[in-house]
């Protein structure tokens, strides 16, 4: 029995649409948790909802934010000053 390693679906669709080329900040609502985030474009917050099992993990776009310069390069470092954003 050979072992298939499965690759996230989230990180196949960033690097299937070459999201990192992109840079437009986006807030987003998710409707299963209530919550706001943020992500570096659209792309990325569409490739999230492709791991997502169901309505309880879809996000929706709901306004663009700014977000300091240092986010553009090292999003996933700062996840508190980047991903954060609220209802505009």
């Amino acid at each position: 029995m050979a072992w298939e390693r499965k690759e996230d679906p989230v990180a196949k669709c960033i690097r299937r649409k070459k999201c990192g080329g992109t840079y437009k900040p986006i807030c987003a609502f998710n409707a299963g948790t209530g919550q706001y985030g943020g992500f570096p474009s659209k792309c990325f917050m569409k490739c999230a909802n492709a791991g997502s099992t169901g309505l309880g993990n879809h996000w929706v776009a709901d306004h663009y934010y700014h977000v300091p310069r240092k986010c553009k390069t090292k999003w996933l470092a700062y996840p508190e000053l980047c991903s954060t954003c609220g209802h505009h």
